[in-house]
């Protein structure tokens, strides 16, 4: 089939037309790229961009201040290089499990400057996702504690977390319950809460003092750390109440596996300042959406039935 030269030259025109279309979007990428990047130098806080290998691909002049390292000297490194080793390998992995659930993690962190000082920032990682809901890269936000949002940051830290074992206080627990349910509705999942309470603790302070049982709930929030998963909450409320949010529960009997854990773990003695404590404890379930299919209505429930447990002779759950 023979094309003629008009109709040949009119194809030439359109590819010709079609090319500088894409060239002209091609530009307008470039400088949208361009003021982009300009906009992040020029952000104050302390900015980090890693791909999805948590390789750093980005560092702002803010980070630089911050840290020491310009971005030539952290170009495919991971953040390991500002580890200060004062955070465990259970601080790290409960980090990146927030961040895999809730696709957002932020608290305090302690990291090295390039000269090797140690100094605490607060640091708020977000995950960034393609359409497909994968995610691509992360974004870490560093603000330092010795700036004016100090006081600021304390106050955050004041206002949801228990000061004496380091654990999220009642407040921070409603924000990840709601997130919890929120998650729930979506993927048809259950959510339990599992409210424990120490078992005869005022027996320890009368014998030994305040200051042994504030160590014997230390040792008790550590041990609970280590007995539920790492995409669990605990809680400290008050005094020797903890409760703990398990926020994706097949069955039922998946939670009273970890209560009947919990149970088994605060059975086993605690050691303080070279003398064994042995304590046991009573664990309230509810869950959601059996129980109650308000968020409000299951931390009330979980306590009764606590209380149930405690009347029944304790070291047990209801």
């Amino acid at each position: 089939m023979m094309i003629d030269k008009d109709e040949q030259i009119r194809q030439l025109k359109k590819r010709l037309k079609h090319l500088k279309e894409q060239q002209h979007h091609s530009q307008q990428l470039t400088q949208q790229s361009d003021i982009f990047l300009t906009v992040l130098q020029h952000i104050p806080e302390a900015l980090l961009l890693l791909n999805k290998h948590s390789q750093i691909i980005f560092a702002n002049k803010g980070f630089e201040q911050l840290f020491g390292y310009n971005f030539a000297e952290l170009k495919n490194h991971t953040p390991n290089i500002l580890q200060s080793h004062r955070h465990n390998k259970i601080f790290y992995k409960r980090m990146w499990q927030r961040l895999e659930y809730e696709h957002v993690w932020q608290g305090q962190i302690w990291n090295k400057h390039k000269n090797g000082s140690i100094h605490p920032t607060w640091l708020h990682i977000t995950c960034i996702k393609n359409k497909a809901q994968k995610t691509t890269h992360y974004l870490g936000v560093y603000t330092d504690f010795s700036s004016q949002d100090e006081q600021q940051r304390r106050l955050h830290i004041l206002n949801y977390y228990d000061p004496l074992t380091g654990l999220p206080n009642i407040h921070l627990l409603h924000d990840r319950l709601a997130q919890a349910l929120s998650q729930a509705q979506r993927h048809g999942y259950k959510v339990a809460i599992l409210y424990l309470n120490l078992d005869n603790f005022s027996m320890v302070n009368d014998a030994f003092g305040h200051s042994a049982g504030d160590l014997l709930l230390q040792k008790v929030a550590l041990r609970l750390q280590k007995t539920v998963r790492l995409s669990d909450s605990i809680c400290r409320p008050q005094n020797d109440e903890f409760i703990i949010l398990l926020p994706a529960v097949q069955t039922l009997q998946n939670s009273e596996r970890v209560a009947r854990n919990i149970i088994d773990s605060m059975n086993k003695p605690l050691t303080l300042e070279n003398q064994e404590y042995y304590i046991s404890s009573s664990i309230g379930i509810s869950h959601y959406p059996i129980d109650s299919e308000n968020a409000d209505n299951l931390i009330p429930i979980a306590k009764k039935s606590m209380q149930k447990a405690k009347e029944s002779g304790g070291n047990t759950f209801i």
